[in-house]
């Protein structure tokens, strides 16, 4: 309960960054070769090859470093056996760039990016088209600062208040977090023992568990045909397929418990003898002190306080398209555009940086699978209609060809233009506060009954009340993984836009002149988006009448 920790003056976690002013730079190359072959009068094929050469980044100074996950760790030899780990098993350490390999990571070379086009007239007026291309993004090894992936440990650090040893007892409080000082950057002089005990990777970067760079394969068909009336109308299937995409949410927690040791329920927050203490000296970890959770021991790399990649290759997407067009070409005074598109995207990771959109969380590190979803930027529908129409009133015009004078000037140069907009609400991903599964996941997802929680009928009002059933998720217990989906097929409100304008085009000076009077109404109609729903899980109303119980008591005391 966030309240009573605040009145206890225990907060869920704090930390000070340390950070350093870096110098980064990064090299980009590319040769493409295209060549465009009219087979016969009525077939085309567009060919092309592109070949992408993205240099890993290199600092001025050389201060980047990466961590090895499979070195052996340096501290290995001076560990005792325990029942927990196999000390001469511990792996993991520290390397820092140099003037001889500058680089965190070898150069992919192989980066062969193949494009084929082809339009074919199967009839008159009658086009069909189809393409191909696999289009390759920027790597997340260019040029970047301190944060993210940069992968500066040991040029940058964070100094991580120690809230509590086992989840439970306080240990200390926010009117002293860091009562053993600040964890400062070591630089080199550490050599690979470097944030021993401590995070590794996380928004510092330096974990890197491939150097393939990211990329796209896309491909559509369509027909278009020309109608009557000056219209074009035009069909089309869109597919793409993302492949090692960079995964911003949650990262990669590569030191997550073994879901089967969930069977020891509170066995994981047993305080144990540490096998590093003494060795693990750092005030600032966990690791030492005398006595360790026993989850703390049976996660990998059990020798820091945490093993996480983050904006590495790893995420996967497809989405596939309908869309359908009607363009007029300006003829008659009249103008028009509109474009349906009926898709869904689906992916197991959705955000490269999460403020930029919704941002979900990997709850399992051993199950991947388990995150792909929908994605929370899917969109399932959009229509979007625009159009210019002059009135047909006026000199030279349909109606009042004959018109002269003030007649003609008050009721010629009339324009009407207009953009309608609809589309369908972003996903929602139903979450909870708490990650009680003790195993050290990125995330613990609610339970989900199974039932569709849409409620489909109601007034807007009623609505506005309860979005969703709620009834249908709750909190999921300690020691077990929720089984709501990273994002749901619930929505949030769609878009309902229709912005409208009336000019009237006043000509003179034999019409090389034009004082032009604009009414423009955005949002027209007044129509109302609403924000997205609470999407948190709460606790059960017992938790809260204890909740409130507890309250009672502070008030009392204080």
């Amino acid at each position: 309960f966030a309240l009573a920790s605040m009145l206890l003056g225990v907060p869920n976690s704090a930390q000070l960054s340390h950070n350093p002013t870096p110098a980064s730079s990064s090299s980009y190359f590319a040769w493409y070769l295209q060549d465009d072959w009219k087979v016969s009068r009525k077939l085309t094929i567009n060919l092309g090859l592109r070949y992408e050469f993205d240099v890993p980044r290199t600092e001025r100074f050389d201060r980047l470093s990466y961590f090895d996950l499979d070195a052996p760790s340096p501290i290995a030899s001076r560990v005792p056996a325990n029942p927990f780990f196999n000390p001469a098993d511990l792996r993991g350490a520290m390397v820092f760039v140099d003037e001889k390999n500058r680089r965190q990571t070898p150069t992919d070379r192989n980066n062969v990016g193949p494009r084929i086009g082809v339009a074919y007239n199967v009839a008159d007026k009658t086009v069909i088209r189809s393409a191909y291309g696999l289009y390759y993004m920027p790597s997340h090894m260019q040029a970047a600062g301190h944060s993210g992936s940069a992968g500066m440990m040991g040029f940058n650090s964070q100094s991580n208040m120690i809230v509590s040893l086992d989840g439970r007892i306080p240990l200390r409080t926010i009117d002293n977090p860091f009562p053993d000082g600040f964890n400062l950057p070591p630089g080199r002089s550490l050599g690979s023992s470097t944030f021993m005990g401590l995070n590794i990777g996380g928004g510092n970067g330096g974990v890197f568990t491939s150097n393939q760079t990211p990329y796209v394969q896309q491909w559509n068909f369509s027909v278009q045909r020309e109608l009557p009336g000056n219209f074009i109308g035009e069909a089309a299937y869109i597919g793409s397929k993302g492949t090692k995409l960079l995964i911003g949410e949650s990262g990669l927690a590569l030191s997550q418990v073994d879901p089967s040791l969930l069977s020891l329920g509170t066995g994981l927050q047993d305080q144990v003898p540490n096998p590093f203490f003494g060795i693990i000296t750092n005030p600032s970890s966990p690791l030492s002190f005398a006595t360790v959770a026993r989850s703390r021991l049976l996660r990998p790399y059990p020798q820091y306080d945490g093993v996480s990649a983050f904006r590495v290759p790893g995420a996967e997407s497809i989405y596939h398209g309908l869309t359908l067009r009607l363009d007029k070409r300006f003829s008659d005074g009249l103008s028009l555009l509109s474009a349906y598109t009926r898709g869904k995207l689906i992916d197991d990771a959705s955000t490269t940086v999460g403020f930029l959109g919704q941002a979900g969380a990997q709850q399992n590190a051993y199950d991947r699978a388990a995150d792909r979803s929908i994605s929370s930027q899917d969109v399932s529908y959009r229509l979007v209609t625009g159009f210019i129409y002059d009135l047909p009133f006026g000199r030279d015009r349909k109606f009042g060809s004959d018109w002269s004078g003030p007649l003609n000037w008050v009721l010629s140069g009339w324009q009407v233009n207009g953009i309608a907009t609809f589309q369908s609400g972003y996903p929602l991903l139903i979450t909870q506060a708490v990650n009680n599964t003790n195993l050290f996941s990125p995330s613990q997802r609610p339970t989900w009954n199974g039932q569709d929680a849409t409620i489909s009928d109601g007034s807007t009002t009623e609505k506005l009340q309860r979005w969703f059933d709620t009834s249908a998720y709750s909190v999921t217990p300690a020691f077990r993984f929720g089984n709501t989906p990273r994002v749901t097929n619930l929505r949030g409100d769609g878009m309902k836009n229709v912005d409208l304008s009336l000019f009237k085009n006043n000509y003179f000076h034999g019409g090389k002149w034009n004082a032009q009077l604009r009414i423009e109404m955005f949002n027209a109609f007044n129509r109302v988006q609403f924000s997205a729903p609470n999407q948190q899980a709460d606790q059960n109303r017992s938790s809260h009448e204890y909740f409130l119980r507890f309250c009672e008591w502070v008030r009392s005391k204080f």
